[in-house]
């Protein structure tokens, strides 16, 4: 014991009996581990369609078409062509690349367009040198 007061480590928001034992993670890019304390695992390091399982800090991986998830059924991001419906990921309507609902294209595959009237996804019709305005 020094009787004084030392810094937490830089990954700490706050931290208790060591500089380590972390009260919080000071970036929301890290995760709180809840064994040791620390916030040394990245976030990201499970990557797209996994989570970090903490009831053993291993990467488990997210429900079906799901990009990024807090489990392994609550989703918060679909991969492409998938929107995000309750917590699960539905599929697009056909030749979406990114819709808002399961009716509403945004974006469309290649050789195809946002249909202005409807937001379906309608062929393009171009010939070569031509393209959809």
């Amino acid at each position: 014991m020094n009787n004084t007061c030392l810094a937490c480590d830089s990954t700490c928001n706050g931290c208790i009996s060591n500089a380590t034992q972390c009260k919080a993670c000071a970036s929301p890019m890290r995760w709180l581990n809840p064994v040791g304390g620390d916030c040394s695992v990245d976030k990201a390091t499970c990557g797209d369609g996994r989570y970090l399982d903490l009831t053993d800090n291993s990467c488990a991986m997210c429900y079906t078409n799901c990009k990024t998830c807090t489990n392994a059924t609550d989703c918060s991001a679909c991969m492409d062509t998938f929107w995000l419906s309750n917590n699960t990921c539905a599929a697009c309507i056909s030749n979406c690349t990114t819709c808002m609902d399961g009716t509403t294209c945004s974006v469309c595959n290649d050789d195809f367009h946002v249909d202005k009237n409807d937001s379906t996804c309608t062929s393009n019709d171009c010939v070569d040198g031509q393209y959809w305005d």
